[in-house]
């Protein structure tokens, strides 16, 4: 990441972003916008600015669909420059999107967010998944963070009158610092098959280095259930949670309880669990889709 007066990565910076001022903030900074409203580079201008201040921070990457610090179905928290963070915490949320899944990303964000807190990060960025469709839940689910998370700073980034529910309510507290941008002209839209490849593109990228490895999983603890079918995607994840991996189910034997696995973790010493997911990811073409609850095999 590179800054200089105006531009971010080859991109102008509107010159009313400036009114944050790096060296006024503290605690949790959360953006939100729809897709396409210029989030994630407010976000990395925002980081970039932090670090030339000098301030303890951290980034936390919350969209699972369109992650760039991990592989999609993750969140990250980062600390330090973000093509090559000092250090990196992720939790598997099981999906690529909030929708039908937001106990888990709330719980995820809030488990990174007191992370990145315990690591003595006087601010943490926080950018948002783009689910902000009322219709889909968004307005609830994004009310929700924010009374979660307490946030220190609101940034709305809105394209037209998407936000103004959540504008109407949080403008007239007194629990945080409201700010409220309109998204530049210069974004530039990106089409659902577009967003797909970018994530095809990520998956293929992580598991390019993948080797396969078996783990007996008598005593490992499995979430939720013992449940698997063929591609399966699934987390292994070390004693606190975090996610140590993504594999991808090849085999299992349920008798001998032994899981043949494709995933890029050197070694398996550190694994405390498996975190399942509901989603098929193809070794081959990368490509994922969902399987239905009464098509997978179980161990009774």
């Amino acid at each position: 990441m590179w800054y200089k007066e105006g531009v971010l990565n080859g991109i102008d910076i509107p010159p009313f972003w400036k009114v944050l001022r790096p060296d006024h903030l503290r605690g949790l900074v959360m953006v939100i916008g729809a897709p396409d409203s210029g989030k994630s580079t407010f976000c990395r201008y925002l980081y970039s600015q932090l670090l030339v201040h000098q301030r303890p921070c951290a980034y936390l990457d919350g969209d699972p669909g369109q992650s760039f610090l991990g592989p999609p179905t993750t969140l990250s928290l980062a600390i330090g420059d973000l093509k090559q963070p000092t250090q990196v915490w992720r939790r598997f949320v099981a999906s690529i999107s909030p929708r039908g899944n937001m106990l888990s990303m709330l719980t995820a964000v809030s488990r990174l967010m007191r992370k990145g807190f315990r690591q003595n990060a006087e601010v943490i960025v926080y950018d948002t998944d783009g689910l902000v469709d009322p219709l889909q839940g968004g307005i609830y689910y994004k009310f929700a963070l924010i009374e979660l998370l307490a946030p220190q700073a609101i940034c709305f980034l809105s394209l037209e009158n998407e936000l103004q529910p959540l504008l109407n309510y949080f403008q007239r507290q007194n629990r945080h610092t409201v700010y409220h941008f309109y998204a530049s002209s210069a974004v530039q839209p990106r089409s659902p098959d577009v967003r797909r490849q970018y994530r095809t593109a990520q998956f293929a990228a992580y598991f390019s280095s993948a080797r396969q490895i078996e783990i007996d999983w008598r005593e490992m603890p499995i979430w939720p259930a013992p449940r698997f079918f063929p591609n399966q995607l699934l987390a292994l994840t070390d004693r606190e949670g975090y996610c140590l991996s993504l594999a991808i189910l090849l085999d299992h034997h349920v008798e001998a309880k032994r899981l043949q696995l494709l995933t890029p973790l050197s070694g398996i010493e550190s694994i405390a669990g498996i975190h399942l997911s509901r989603l098929a990811l193809d070794p081959q073409t990368f490509q994922t889709h969902l399987f239905a609850a009464d098509t997978v095999s179980k161990e009774d």
